[in-house]
């Protein structure tokens, strides 16, 4: 407060002017005295400093001065009639209070004389201040909601509350709202259509991002006519983009389309609920968020589709998809997974038309199930090539497949250059044991020469309409045989072998079944051990070189031969072995090469089965026959022994020099 004063020296008198904090300017007139002598201008001099004195240390500070307002003021010396105070604000409510200014939630809704004569309540308008939903255990309803409930505050609802909706009615859970509905065992809350038909009414919408938000203990029926936003799911209970519930212990039932939804951004616990009788899916949710449901203790039952509807958005964080009592169906397009995905035990993932799974460069994929509960990875119907593939591009230690069940894939890869089949490695890796491809529309299992089988065992190839396995010849190491695998009714019953460089040191396995090389000429730079019984069976205008950095040690027995032959049994169907390494590993023993001698690897070079240009070569127990040439050729550079040989039916001579 500021003050001042002025003195009228025609008159003599004293006028104080003082300054409110309201700034409002008061005027007073102090000692109206009139000069009359020396002792009267004493007298006023004395006056007006005492008031002047008073009025500069009396400062007033105004404010709320009642200790019970939520705005009170301990330094104010004087009310100005500021004061505001909680209460209930709600006029419908039994505890309204008219000094309220700031609802403090402890509204209490009519009956208030324990009647339910008044019951239902219609609830309509925007939900701005918090709210609590009670239960009158004498109503059949308590309330109605006629229209889309917003909510923008915190809404609470009591254990056996009854809330129904009139059609296409529903509730919109916006930012800095939240709805809390936790019942009980015995107290359920139902939230459900003024009539038992499905889709009456349309939805739950939670928009928020609390952990407030929770139905626990809840019925939710007759609801999923249509979406708050036309592109968004008809679901009963949805999630969109950056919103938070817990659904647990609750049952969702006689929907229209999905029961429970959720965008990919959504965050949820999911756990003990019963979604049933849904024209749908009981649940549709991104794969983004396919981790968050709990496994078998939901149930699942009378849904038209029943299986958990998975749309194809990106995995991009960590998680484990849980056994369901039902298949997760995955939408039509490519999953891509760039997180660690682990399938757990039970779990069955079936594909729609055209679907498929990418793991890219960070990723991994973890399937390992067990003799009682395997992985399962089938098309919705289990037709060869329903569905596209699985495409391993992971270096991860943790890509395994193990106690697996693929089928009715192999209908197109990810890239149009790339093989066609179930499972396809490039630039990555992959153990597979105790697992089986059957149903494939082009092959079972194909790598590039830069996929890795990491383990190989005891898996079955079954009926796939190419071949079982595509690979490299540099990859056929990988497929070894200490747990032999099966391969039956695959309509080319080999292990196809693209032509590329050897250049790791590496065993070939007996797979049970023929390699068969095509594309040209295999060249080897490295040391290879071809195991006992082994076959090799080559295409037109196919071969294999072994060149001065490798070698060829093809030891078979007397029971358990090695083979190199034709596709066909035709003189010069395919070209034949060239040997061109000094390594003294160079060996055929008890091997049958046939049907070859059609080109060789230079022009200028003769064209035999088996043609030695130089270095070293042990030839010994073995038969060589139906060469379109030479049975076996020796350059002047080539030192080669040769002793218990067959020759048979070799055009131009046995041994040529």
């Amino acid at each position: 407060m500021r003050t001042s004063y002025h003195t009228d020296f025609l008159n003599l008198e004293q006028t104080f002017f003082y300054l409110k904090p309201n700034n409002m300017l008061r005027t007073t007139n102090l000692c109206p005295i009139h000069f009359r002598s020396f002792f009267t201008m004493k007298f006023i001099y004395l006056c007006l400093l005492s008031v002047f004195i008073i009025s500069s240390t009396g400062c007033l500070k105004e404010g709320c001065t009642d200790p019970t307002a939520v705005n009170y003021d301990p330094s104010a010396t004087s009310d100005d009639g500021s004061c505001s105070f909680a209460g209930c604000t709600d006029m419908s409510a039994c505890n309204y209070d008219p000094n309220a200014l700031n609802n403090d939630g402890s509204c209490v809704f009519p009956p208030c004389d324990g009647t339910s004569s008044t019951r239902p309540f219609s609830l309509c308008d925007d939900v701005t201040s918090p709210l609590t939903l009670s239960n009158d255990p004498d109503a059949e309803v308590d309330y109605v909601i006629n229209c889309w409930l917003d909510i923008y505050a915190d809404v609470t609802v009591e254990p056996g509350t009854v809330i129904t909706f009139a059609q296409d009615a529903g509730i919109a859970v916006w930012e800095g709202g939240s709805l809390q509905a936790v019942g009980t065992p015995d107290a359920i809350i139902e939230f459900r259509g003024q009539e038992s038909i499905k889709g009456f009414w349309a939805a739950i919408r939670f928009g928020s991002n609390t952990v407030k938000n929770e139905l626990n203990y809840v019925l939710v029926r007759d609801g999923g006519s249509a979406s708050y936003y036309s592109s968004e799911p008809d679901a009963q209970i949805f999630l969109p983009d950056d919103s938070r519930l817990n659904l647990s212990n609750s049952t969702i039932d006689n929907g229209n389309l999905y029961g429970f939804s959720a965008y990919e951004q959504a965050s949820f616990v999911y756990s003990n609920n019963t979604i049933n009788n849904h024209n749908s899916f009981p649940v549709a949710i991104s794969a983004a968020v396919v981790g968050m449901i709990d496994g078998t203790s939901s149930s699942y039952a009378g849904n038209v589709n029943n299986a958990i509807y998975v749309w194809e958005d990106d995995v991009t964080n960590d998680q484990t998809w849980p056994a369901q009592q039902i298949p997760y169906q995955l939408e039509g397009k490519w999953v891509n997974v760039n997180a660690a995905l682990t399938l757990a035990p039970g779990v069955t993932i079936q594909f729609e038309e055209g679907g498929g799974m990418a793991i890219w460069d960070d990723a991994s994929i973890n399937a390992v199930g067990n003799m009682q509960s395997p992985i399962i990875i089938r098309g919705v119907e289990p037709l060869p090539g329903y569905w596209a593939g699985i495409r391993m591009e992971s270096n991860s230690l943790n890509n395994v497949f193990d106690f697996v069940e693929v089928s009715d894939g192999g209908s197109e890869s990810y890239y149009f250059s790339e093989p066609d089949a179930l499972i396809f490695i490039t630039n990555g890796r992959l153990a597979i044991s105790n697992s089986s491809f059957n149903n494939s529309l082009n092959h079972g299992l194909a790598t590039y020469d830069d996929g890795v089988v990491s383990a190989f065992a005891n898996n079955t190839f079954n009926g796939n309409q190419a071949n079982p396995i595509y690979t490299f010849a540099s990859r056929i190491g990988d497929y070894t045989n200490a747990s032999p695998s099966t391969f039956t009714a695959n309509a080319d019953n080999t292990i196809r072998v693209k032509k590329n460089s050897v250049d790791v040191n590496q065993t070939w396995y007996d797979a049970g079944i023929p390699y068969k090389v095509e594309s040209g000429w295999v060249s080897i730079d490295a040391a290879v051990t071809i195991q006992a019984g082994t076959e090799f069976v080559f295409e037109e205008d196919c071969g294999m070189a072994i060149w001065n950095t490798g070698s060829l040690n093809a030891n078979g027995t007397a029971s358990n031969v090695i083979t190199f032959t034709g596709v066909q049994a035709v003189a010069g169907y395919w070209n034949g072995l060239r040997f061109d390494s000094t390594s003294p590993n160079n060996v055929l023993n008890n091997c049958v090469v046939s049907y070859a001698g059609r080109a060789s690897y230079y022009f200028s070079e003769p064209d035999a089965n088996v043609f030695a240009h130089a270095g070293l070569l042990s030839v010994t127990n073995s038969t060589i026959s139906h060469s379109l040439h030479c049975g076996l050729a020796i350059d002047n550079g080539a030192s080669v022994d040769y002793s218990d040989l067959n020759f048979t039916n070799n055009v131009d001579g046995n041994v040529c020099f």
